[in-house]
């Protein structure tokens, strides 16, 4: 990947415009779906919404429940469990192994939902398939979702462009079956990727610490498991594969060598650039370490500051959102901003409004 002169940050919102579902809709979505007896045979995220939210998660008026935000289910026991703390009851000090336990099954609930929402990849396939070759070839995307949206629309036009992730993966010198072949990048046609979260495609290997791309397919979700057939083990010493999603908390533990390695592409990224384009990210307060990360780049540069265009408009949106939400780019970055009323739709339609 060469040093881009567009980065385009891709947050939820992206992922919305093809089905996702919003972070406040996650568990309703998930539940009603049944998602959560798929791989919970001891039911801790039962218990976990029974005990610590007093929500009944099989009750038939799903619609009616005041759900806790995805990050605010996590973030609880993350903090728990880095303090070395727990919970009366369910959670004591004697049962603290069933911190670790559910938020595992929490992580795997938001990657089998992921998995049976998006069903269309429409806005993604024709943003890259509408930016002209010679342009697509200066962008790196920095996606914060843990979907393949943006990896299966540029597999695509494989024709014109190679992803380049910032890692390498155990396929490019060990292919196991013919659906996991992925060869290496070549630097003069490469599109950077960088999914600074993580990947539902992603497999990693804590014993032999290498990673695994499993190419147009969400491996996460067959990890250990063998509903449809498949079980993903390493490739090397046959252990068992874990996944790479770093949670949407304030806790994030950024300390996987491949995760580290990317954000730090990410950051390079940033300081070269000519332009920073945000679709579907509102800044959230809870992200500081992507503002972390932005900060280092914008500043850390020898060139003249980048340009920041923020596309994260729709039709439900309301004037305190929109005031609220520029108002957090703006005490990042400035007033130059320019926040625009597209949303990422629009843009995925006319992407020569911004890239040139």
């Amino acid at each position: 990947m060469n040093n881009p002169e567009y980065v385009v940050f891709l947050g939820a919102g992206a992922s919305c415009s093809e089905g996702a579902p919003t972070q406040s809709e996650i568990f309703f979505r998930a539940f009603t779906l049944k998602l959560h007896s798929k791989r919970d045979p001891s039911n801790h995220l039962k218990k976990y919404f029974k005990y610590f939210w007093g929500i009944d998660v099989d009750s038939r008026s799903l619609d009616k429940i005041v759900f806790p935000t995805f990050e605010e289910a996590l973030g609880m026991l993350e903090l728990a469990k880095i303090r070395g703390e727990a919970f009366k009851g369910y959670y004591s000090t004697a049962n603290n192994n069933q911190i670790a336990h559910t938020i595992e099954d929490l992580i795997y609930l938001i990657a089998e939902t992921l998995k049976h929402t998006l069903k269309r990849n429409i806005y993604h396939a024709r943003l890259v398939s509408n930016v002209i070759e010679s342009v697509l070839l200066k962008c790196c995307f920095v996606s914060l979702n843990y979907d393949i949206l943006m990896d299966n629309a540029l597999i695509s036009i494989a024709d014109k462009c190679d992803i380049d992730y910032g890692v390498d993966f155990i396929n490019f010198t060990q292919i196991g079956n013919e659906e996991d072949k992925w060869k290496r990048p070549i630097p003069e046609r490469a599109v950077g990727l960088l999914k600074i979260h993580g990947s539902l495609n992603w497999l990693y290997c804590p014993v032999c610490n290498q990673i695994k791309i499993t190419p147009q397919e969400k491996g996460v979700t067959y990890i250990e498991r063998n509903a449809e057939g498949r079980i993903y083990k390493c490739d090397t010493c046959r252990g068992a594969f874990t996944p790479i999603l770093i949670p949407p908390t304030y806790y994030k533990n950024m300390s996987n060598y491949f995760i580290s390695s990317i954000w730090h592409k990410a950051e390079l990224a940033l300081m070269s650039c000519k332009k920073i384009i945000f679709c579907g990210y509102s800044l959230p307060d809870a992200d500081m370490h992507i503002k972390y990360l932005l900060k280092r780049g914008v500043l850390n540069r020898k060139k003249e500051q980048p340009e920041i265009i923020v596309i994260n408009g729709h039709r439900k949106k309301k004037d305190e959102e929109k005031k609220a939400e520029k108002l957090r780019y703006v005490r990042l970055f400035g007033d130059s901003i320019d926040y625009s009323n597209y949303s990422f739709e629009e843009f995925a339609e006319k992407p020569d409004l911004y890239l040139k």
